[in-house]
């Protein structure tokens, strides 16, 4: 079988993006959103980790991209 998740890299994260924070005990409903404002990049040059800053203000350091999930804004709204 084939384990197509991981064939295909995704969009890069970018300065800016909205993303909501994954939290493993709370339902997805309860996630905070937050916005990128650096990215670190690892020795293959590909995003691991992440400060974002929260709706309030607040800046979390070195936030593993493995538990952000990014937000994608249709900005057609026809």
């Amino acid at each position: 079988t084939k384990r197509t998740k991981w064939l295909k890299d995704q969009t890069p994260l970018k300065v800016g993006d909205l993303v909501l924070l994954i939290e493993p005990n709370n339902i997805r409903n309860e996630w905070k959103r937050a916005r990128v404002i650096q990215i670190r990049r690892g020795k293959d040059r590909k995003a691991r980790v992440v400060d974002v800053e929260m709706a309030d203000g607040t800046i979390k350091k070195n936030r593993s991209i493995n538990r952000i999930a990014k937000l994608t804004i249709n900005e057609s709204l026809d």
